[in-house]
């Protein structure tokens, strides 16, 4: 008999539903929030990249409303 002659064993029903759903579900959404203490966003007026720190509003929000 060789390497592969034998079955692999069979796992129980509720075991092998289980490890279907941590493999192949549906994943969890994450927050919108960066884990980041510094985000940059594009100026798209001047095309500069600017530095936003966690807890202060975007500098001039009229430019980054997609307008």
């Amino acid at each position: 008999m060789g390497k592969g002659s034998s079955p692999r064993p069979f796992s129980d029903r509720p075991t092998f539903e289980d490890n279907w759903d941590k493999i192949f579900g549906k994943k969890k959404k994450s927050a919108d929030t960066s884990p980041h203490l510094i985000e940059y966003e594009l100026n798209k007026s001047t095309g500069e990249l600017e530095r936003l720190y966690e807890g202060t509003s975007k500098p001039n929000e009229s430019q980054f409303d997609g307008n």
